[in-house]
C-alpha cells in the first residue's frame, strides 16, 4: 500500500512540475487546438516508467485503477494529444469500470 501511495505521489509531483512550466492558457477561441507545449522526451520517459510501476502495483489493488486512468490521461496531454479526445477516453475508461447502478468495481459510487 505504501509503494502504491508513493508511486501515485511521484506522478502527482511530476504532473505538478510539468503544469508549472506551462505558459498561461491560450485564448478561449484556441482551446480546441493542441497548442500547449509538450513535455520533453526525458520527462515523458520518466512519467511513463512511473506510470508503468503504478499499473503493476494496481493489479493487486483494483480501486487504484482510477488513478492509473487519470495518470494515463495526463501522459496523453503531456505528449501533446487532443484534450477533447483525452477527456473522452478517460470518461470511457471510468464508465467501463462502473457497473450498473453507478458503482465501480471497487464498490464506490461515481
Amino acid at each position: 500500500a505504501v509503494q502504491l501511495f508513493l508511486c501515485d505521489l511521484l506522478l502527482v509531483v511530476r504532473t505538478s512540475l510539468w503544469r508549472q512550466q506551462q505558459p498561461p492558457a491560450p485564448a478561449p477561441a484556441a482551446q480546441g487546438t493542441s497548442s500547449r507545449p509538450q513535455a520533453s522526451a526525458l520527462e515523458l520517459r520518466g512519467f511513463q516508467r512511473d506510470l508503468s510501476s503504478l499499473r503493476r502495483l494496481a493489479q493487486s489493488f483494483r480501486p487504484a485503477m482510477r488513478r492509473v486512468f487519470l495518470h494515463e490521461a495526463t501522459a496523453r496531454l503531456m505528449a501533446g494529444a487532443s484534450p477533447t479526445r483525452t477527456h473522452q477516453l478517460l470518461d470511457r475508461s471510468l464508465r467501463r469500470r462502473a457497473g450498473p447502478g453507478g458503482k465501480g468495481a471497487d464498490g464506490c459510487a461515481d
